[in-house]
């Protein structure tokens, strides 16, 4: 999970609150639309880096309760906007997301790609990481930092590394 797919799945989130289904409980599907990030220079690695969704089949299921469950396929070219370097990778998930009063935990399984920026906790920080494996996130509202990241398990591999 990459901060630009919490803000996805937030912004999904907040949709499907408009439009809520006629049924009381029933879930909301919403397909997750195709994105772009670009990150200044030392932002997340110490060159710039766009992010571009280059296959994107995903649906972000908000449950009654509250739970935002993204899932399906997405790949990711990262590209190093210095060299022109760049890499496709699958970062398909899933993710489960749920929401307190001042923060969020996302539970993301399989592929999945972490931006850090300064501030945050994490493997690399400031970095762009790839895992694979269970990893659990929490992130805070109010100053938009994770504040704690649990990977028991699987791999990470460091993006910024990857293109230099």
């Amino acid at each position: 999970m990459r901060r630009s797919k919490l803000a996805i799945a937030i912004a999904a989130f907040l949709l499907s609150l408009t439009a809520q289904p006629a049924l009381a409980g029933a879930p909301s599907r919403d397909p997750v639309p195709p994105f772009h990030d670009l990150f200044t220079a030392g932002t997340v690695c110490p060159f710039a880096v766009a992010v571009d969704g280059t296959f994107q089949n995903e649906t972000a299921t908000s449950l009654a309760n509250g739970t935002l469950l993204i899932s399906g396929a997405s790949f990711e070219r990262i590209t190093n906007m210095t060299t022109g370097k760049s890499v496709v990778v699958n970062a398909s998930g899933p993710i489960k997301i749920t929401f307190g009063d001042t923060f969020l935990t996302a539970r993301a399984e399989g592929r999945t790609i972490f931006s850090f920026f300064a501030g945050d906790v994490g493997p690399a920080v400031p970095g762009l990481v790839l895992t694979t494996g269970l990893v659990i996130v929490t992130q805070d509202f109010e100053t938009g930092h994770i504040t704690s990241f649990i990977h028991p398990g699987g791999t990470t591999e460091n993006l910024c590394q990857t293109l230099s």
